[in-house]
């Protein structure tokens, strides 16, 4: 459970530290060129952690059916 719990946290560090570094670049030229690429690679990382929120999931479901 606790690896569990690292894993969504490292995952959502990523999506949260693509985010910022983006929202931070709006201003400039480069940041709205590449929109559509910081857009998929945003979604790439929500993906990652809606994959380890699963396994979080399914390990909290597995634990709590042992109880």
């Amino acid at each position: 459970n606790r690896e569990a719990v690292r894993m969504m946290q490292a995952a959502k560090a990523k999506a949260n530290a693509l985010a910022e570094e983006r929202i931070g670049n709006v201003r400039t030229v480069k940041a709205f060129s590449d929109e559509d690429h910081s857009a998929a690679a945003f979604k790439d990382l929500c993906e990652d952690v809606y994959k380890v929120a699963l396994y979080k999931g399914r390990i909290w479901g597995t634990f709590m059916f042992c109880m």
